[in-house]
């Protein structure tokens, strides 16, 4: 098992790497011509750990997971929209999101973020996006949606693989 486990975090350093170096290499053949930037901007986030506002209720069971975690859980949605808008303000060419994008794999929150992402990518139509999941981001069991009639956590839509993929294609 723990051979396994290696294997994977082994894998998602590869996968980062490469992503990495297949931004940054093309612009070191790109050649300057008559006034043509040849820079690239690159935007890196990572760790976002977004909570769906529509995900929230301020019972029992969110003040004790809240209580429980350092995440700005409540403050996500606007902290995200902030890092966005400044995202938005700098206009990159790409934008590099590495990893623990929702806080435990909500299958609700991905598609939350994916629609922010659409949004974005409408304002500045150019920008490439490209995205790795986390630990927190597939097969996890510890996703909770807080907002019940009772107050109560019940489990989330769990996220795999290509449910992933699906909300961000």
């Amino acid at each position: 098992m723990a051979g396994k486990k290696w294997t994977k975090r082994l894998m998602s350093i590869v996968l980062v790497l490469v992503m990495a170096c297949s931004l940054v290499i093309p612009s070191f053949a790109v050649q300057e011509e008559d006034g043509w930037d040849s820079t690239l901007k690159i935007a890196v986030m990572s760790d976002l750990h977004y909570l769906s506002p529509s995900m929230i209720y301020a019972g029992e069971d969110y003040t004790h997971d809240l209580n429980s975690d350092r995440k700005m859980l409540t403050e996500s949605s606007a902290i995200i929209d902030e890092m966005l808008e400044a995202v938005e303000q700098d206009a990159p060419d790409v934008l590099l999101i590495s990893g623990d994008l929702t806080k435990d794999g909500e299958l609700e929150c991905h598609e939350g973020i994916a629609q922010k992402l659409q949004a974005l990518q409408q304002k500045l139509p150019g920008l490439k996006i490209y995205g790795a999941p986390g630990n927190h981001d597939n097969r996890n069991s510890n996703g909770k949606n807080f907002n019940t009639s009772t107050g109560k956590a019940t489990a989330a839509t769990r996220t795999n693989p290509e449910d992933f993929k699906r909300a961000y294609d």
